[in-house]
């Protein structure tokens, strides 16, 4: 988040750090989640470094649609 440069945003994310680490752990305890967020951060990670927005834009929203979904699951 600091890497954002932008102190609402991590103020934000200080406020709700533990929720979130939480909500993290539920929605990846099963080894198949695991390896599938992994995929996902490599492919985040490749977008960013391609400087493909477009690419990002789709895979995020894909990934934060299954980790929403692993959550519902697990919560």
């Amino acid at each position: 988040m600091s890497a954002a440069r932008n102190q609402t945003l991590t103020n934000f994310y200080r406020a709700l750090a533990g929720r979130i680490r939480h909500a993290r752990y539920l929605a990846n305890m099963s080894q198949a989640r695991w390896a599938r967020a992994v995929y996902e951060h490599e492919q985040i990670l490749a977008a960013l470094a391609a400087r493909d927005g477009p690419r990002l834009s789709l895979i995020l929203k894909r990934h934060l649609a299954n980790k929403l979904e692993a959550c519902a699951r697990a919560c």
